[in-house]
């Protein structure tokens, strides 16, 4: 029979998740497992306009008079923009034979031994997406927070885009530190309307599977197959509600003795000031680094604590919660 291809579970994956007890092992160790706490916070709301979601931004507000008796003043009006933002779909199959699921001696535990590697699969590609996606690379893709954040000056937005300062070594060390404050009327998810928010599993079975056609005659197998869907996107409704420090060189940092990063962090905060939850997001190189610098600059302020949390220490800057994200890049081009 011909082979479906290389994206199945083989004899060889199956020999390598079995324990002594000749059963899929249940302590499968997640060595490729991420910390991605931006999406735990994210809210997210249906898309007003089917697949997308349209926000009415006000630009100029009216003009007004000082006036006199006798005397008229001119009409005016307030002007408005439309920003359309739009969503896109994860999905994959999985598919396991189902002899070999039955030599495996726990067929559930061996199909949710792979469903555990599709899931962590569709939380890293998402929380890649929040921050990395750019639609007008890819056009299935949404549009991310740094293709929003992504210059120094010239837009809007680039009030909020404070630099570090590194340069763009060989090969890049660079990486980020976001503050977003969520919220309805700041900064949320979307998803299509009609379809259901976070991730979709769908067990369709035991299934009939055509492999390949030979002489006219159907080669098929027996297979499980899963089904795996996140239906997304994000919309940035109010560009003040979310900013980032850019270029912080990690080689740098790490050898540096004076403390840079609690004064940006703060800086941070005085220009990303409307209403929402707020939280500061970055990966665990940088979260080290500003712990440490927060210790040198104890003097000066400092500003971190620390909150135990359903049971787990949780770290804060001036009251505003630090969340890990691994897939926050030690690898970013320079913000320019």
């Amino acid at each position: 029979m011909a082979a479906l291809g290389t994206g199945l579970p083989t004899l060889l994956d199956l020999a390598k998740r079995m324990g002594p007890d000749h059963k899929v092992e249940a302590g499968l160790v997640e060595l490729l497992a991420q910390t991605n706490e931006m999406i735990q916070d994210i809210p997210v709301m249906e898309a007003n306009d089917g697949s997308t979601h349209l926000t009415t931004l006000r630009t100029e507000m009216p003009a007004v008079y000082w006036a006199t008796i006798n005397a008229g003043t001119a009409f005016s009006k307030s002007t408005t923009a439309q920003i359309r933002e739009g969503t896109g779909f994860l999905r994959s199959w999985s598919g396991v034979d189902a002899t070999l699921a039955a030599m495996s001696n726990d067929v559930s535990g061996f199909r949710l031994s792979e469903a555990k590697a599709f899931i962590e699969a569709m939380n890293q590609e998402y929380q890649q997406t929040l921050i990395y996606g750019n639609a007008g690379a890819a056009a299935t893709e949404f549009n991310g927070l740094a293709v929003r954040y992504n210059v120094l000056s010239g837009t809007a937005a680039s009030v909020n885009v404070i630099t570090a300062a590194g340069t763009e070594d060989s090969p890049s060390d660079l990486t980020s530190i976001w503050l977003v404050k969520w919220g309805q009327e700041t900064i949320h998810g979307i998803h299509p309307k009609g379809l259901a928010a976070g991730l979709k599993h769908t067990d369709r079975g035991l299934q009939l599977i055509q492999s390949s056609t030979t002489l006219g005659a159907m080669e098929a197998l027996d297979m499980y197959v899963d089904k795996f869907e996140l239906h997304a996107g994000l919309a940035l409704r109010d560009w003040r509600a979310a900013g980032r420090i850019a270029n912080i060189d990690i080689s740098d940092r790490l050898g540096a003795t004076d403390s840079v990063l609690p004064a940006l962090m703060r800086r941070l905060m005085a220009s990303v000031y409307v209403p929402g939850r707020a939280a500061f997001y970055m990966n665990r190189t940088t979260a080290y680094l500003v712990a440490e610098e927060t210790q040198r600059a104890v003097s000066a302020g400092g500003g971190i604590t620390w909150e135990t949390v359903d049971g787990r220490p949780v770290m804060k800057f001036q009251g505003i919660p630090v969340r890990m994200v691994d897939g926050i890049l030690n690898t970013e081009t320079a913000v320019a």
